[in-house]
């Protein structure tokens, strides 16, 4: 008898101690995502103030089109890589090697195919000369395969420390080309140096921890078991791309770059919440990974609760937007912007239904799931590109809007009800909702 009571007490210790790093880490976590919401925001809201829509537009239409790259050159590693260094039957050091050689052969195949396409589709020499700086970006990203390794091992203070100090660096930096009167070819390299200084920070942080003999760790085998994880995940995030920046590259095509910059002005309000629940979701995936292996009944619990909080958190957002948008917009981009207000009510809607993908993407992880999120996504571009080729002739800026708002609830929530497979998760998010309530009157 007290063998056992001392096993269970052990055992309880042991929890405590697992949940206490869990909560460190997504800490650290959430603190650089709090440090990098107000940057981009802010920092973009002075930068669009500063250029005008129509320059505004020119830097988001590159930007827009460096997240593809960015996307494709990442293979989808960042769960799998997390996934594989808690779980996996290789080594961390040689998924880490792995991971990081893979990375870096697509970016710079990436970057060749890039440069040369555009060469012949752009007509304009300065959108040419501007998107071959940028495409550059993603030769640094092979890097972030260091913050992943971190993750893995709940040492993300690492990573937040990296990641806070590049925020800094290229925050001051966009300042100081505002400040001295700089035109959109400075904002272009400022973004590139974005990619530069994290992987430059990544790297040092790395040597100074004595692991950067990892990245020259290349297995064949684990290669081949990391694509063959990944391709799902790479096809979801360029679909996820596709139905988030297609409405940015068509406003382009249909209405110019003048209503794309006002456009953007909402999107970065939207896409600066929304880095709260991604970035929840992903400091909480070794948990989830533990928890699965362990009490299903916990896993449930959690990983409801875990959705409840990020729908409420998307919903209050949704409220303080739609009561004070029409007041904070102007008076932070400009008057030149107001158009940007309806279509920013539209997009906070929809970010409870990215804020439910977010979370949903780590259960497909942890569950082994992939292919179902790449064959949503892909599905949910399609339809995201017809509505936008539909839409925004008609209705404009707020078509556009209406395509992500039913696309989101599309890929995140509606498809959910066809799948058999899919039906725990539909009840932890159904659940989820009424949560709180629930918590509250059982108290």
């Amino acid at each position: 008898m007290t063998n056992e009571i001392n096993a269970m007490s052990l055992g309880s210790k042991i929890g405590t101690l697992l949940v206490n790093r869990f909560f460190k880490n997504a800490t650290w976590l959430m603190g650089e995502q709090i440090l990098r919401l107000m940057a981009n925001v802010f920092v973009a809201i002075y930068i669009a103030r500063y250029l005008g829509a129509e320059q505004f537009g020119v830097l988001s239409y590159l930007l827009a089109l460096t997240t593809f790259e960015i996307a494709i050159s990442r293979l989808g590693m960042e769960s799998i890589v997390v996934r594989e260094a808690v779980t996996g039957d290789f080594k961390p050091p040689v998924v880490v090697g792995t991971a990081f050689g893979l990375m870096l052969i697509a970016s710079v195949i990436l970057f060749l195919m890039s440069t040369l396409f555009f060469t012949f589709a752009e007509s304009s020499p300065e959108l040419r000369s501007l998107s071959y700086i940028l495409f550059l970006s993603p030769l640094f990203t092979a890097f972030y395969v260091i913050d992943f390794y971190y993750q893995s091992q709940l040492k993300a203070k690492y990573s937040a420390i990296c990641k806070s100090i590049a925020i800094a660096l290229s925050s001051i930096l966009k300042l100081l080309f505002i400040f001295f009167d700089l035109d959109v070819f400075w904002f272009v390299l400022a973004f590139l140096f974005d990619f530069a200084a994290l992987a430059l920070m990544l790297l040092l942080m790395f040597a100074l921890d004595g692991h950067v003999s990892y990245l020259r760790k290349f297995s064949s085998s684990c290669a081949r078991y990391l694509l063959k994880s990944a391709w799902p995940m790479v096809l979801t995030s360029i679909a996820v791309l596709i139905y988030m920046k297609t409405d940015q590259l068509m406003i382009r095509y249909f209405m110019g770059m003048e209503s794309l910059g006002i456009y953007t002005a909402a999107i970065k309000v939207y896409e600066g919440w929304i880095i709260l629940p991604s970035m929840l979701s992903v400091s909480l995936l070794p948990m989830m990974v533990s928890l699965k292996t362990g009490c299903r009944d916990a896993y449930t619990l959690r990983m409801t609760q875990i959705f409840s909080l990020v729908i409420w958190l998307s919903f209050i957002a949704l409220c303080g937007v739609f009561v004070l948008g029409g007041w904070f917009v102007p008076l932070l981009f400009g008057s030149e912007y107001l158009a940007a207000v309806p279509i920013l009510n539209i997009v906070m809607f929809a970010s409870v239904f990215a804020a439910l993908g977010s979370v949903s993407g780590r259960y497909f992880t942890v569950e082994g799931m992939e292919k179902k999120i790449a064959f949503r996504m892909l599905l949910s571009a399609a339809i995201n590109i017809a509505l936008n080729y539909f839409l925004i002739p008609v209705y404009g800026l707020i078509g556009a809007a209406y395509s992500t708002l039913f696309c989101l609830f599309f890929a995140n929530y509606l498809l959910d009800y066809f799948d058999r497979d899919l039906h725990p998760l539909l009840k932890m998010k159904n659940r989820a909702v009424f949560y709180p309530i629930n918590f509250i009157f059982k108290r």
